[in-house]
């Protein structure tokens, strides 16, 4: 028994989704709080497990949020974490 394939349709030209499409190129001090004000709230738990010398925290306002600091230079490998589950918010990485 021969299966024929479905065939595609074609797209019409309207939208099927709310998408806005951007980009944006700054220095990462300059661009993390409006990611962090569009993804992440106030007091939120955050995990930044690459924090190095803190480059992305340069602007933010760190009494707002409870930011755990980690790194290698630590003893801190992002691959295995200290912290329980369910218990950070946001994890921060920059590879």
């Amino acid at each position: 028994m021969e299966i024929k394939k479905k065939r595609r349709k074609s797209p019409s030209g309207i939208s099927t989704n709310n998408l806005i499409f951007s980009a944006y190129n700054s220095k990462n001090s300059e661009i993390f709080p409006d990611i962090l004000s569009l993804y992440v709230n106030e007091g939120a738990i955050i995990a930044d497990v690459t924090y190095g010398k803190g480059a992305f925290w340069k602007n933010i306002d760190r009494s707002k949020y409870n930011l755990k600091k980690s790194d290698l230079k630590d003893g801190i490998d992002c691959r295995s974490l200290p912290y329980q589950n369910n218990s950070i918010d946001c994890v921060v990485i920059d590879p």
